[in-house]
């Protein structure tokens, strides 16, 4: 498995949901293994825009160079990127920063970045995920940002910004489902003349019991993978493990 270092930018639309969602997408691809914080700088070049977010992800992952530049390529066509001129506004930009020590110049992939270790925006994110990342050529990311100390940029804080709230995972759904199945429950235990006698009634708590343990084992083996909404969420996993390793 290798390591690749991926720089996110977007300074277009709702820029934080926008990396949010490209860090979900790019779990698709490997293991995210370490997200920066957020860092809000000035665009460099290019015509007049809006500031950008940007942030550095660490991505453990099988994919070569090529099949990795392609689906980050995909993945920001996904969230409406469009190339058209250099430099321009853009919903979602993706730059495969470093991969291993490995140096490609050619077929439309230059790994490392050419202007990664000019890039304060890039370096500052990369050495709070990395702080001893070196370029292929012995140039150490934190020597590098020294040297461009003199570029602005904020920091926003780390808070675990990538990760889906309670209430975008559909939370407040599964506790409305949750109170309407207690209160039936509820009244189906004060109407008791609904049970016709001693044997259903045992028959129906031990069900209900069961039901309640299996429900709770699957909620527990779901995690954050968790949705009342039919499509699966972009950085779901398919889980093998618990009550699920025994579904077929």
């Amino acid at each position: 498995m290798s390591t690749a270092v991926i720089a996110l930018g977007s300074n277009l639309g709702d820029r934080r949901a926008t990396l949010r969602s490209a860090v979900n997408a790019l779990s698709g691809l490997g293991h995210v293994a370490e997200v920066s914080s957020l860092y809000e700088t000035e665009p460099i070049g290019g015509p007049e825009q809006g500031p950008y977010f940007n942030a550095v992800v660490v991505l453990e992952t099988d994919l070569d160079p090529h099949r990795l530049l392609r689906d980050l390529h995909g993945i920001e066509s996904a969230h409406g990127r469009e190339r058209r001129t250099r430099w321009e506004a853009r919903t979602l930009d993706l730059d495969l920063i470093l991969f291993d020590d490995v140096v490609i110049d050619g077929e439309g992939v230059i790994v490392p970045h050419p202007r990664a270790t000019e890039r304060r925006f890039v370096l500052e994110p990369l050495v709070e995920v990395l702080p001893d990342a070196e370029f292929p050529d012995g140039t150490r990311a934190a020597d590098a940002l020294a040297a461009t100390l003199d570029q602005e940029l904020d920091r926003h804080g780390h808070d675990n910004w990538w990760r889906h709230g309670f209430a975008s995972r559909g939370g407040w759904w599964v506790v409305g489902q949750v109170v309407g199945i207690g209160a039936w429950v509820v009244a189906a235990v004060l109407d008791r003349a609904r049970f016709e006698g001693p044997a259903i009634a045992t028959i129906g708590t031990v069900l209900f019991l069961a039901g309640v343990v299996l429900a709770w084992m699957a909620l527990r083996g779901l995690g954050r993978n968790l949705t009342p909404f039919p499509e699966p969420m972009r950085s779901s996993e398919l889980v093998r493990t618990g009550i699920y390793g025994k579904a077929r």
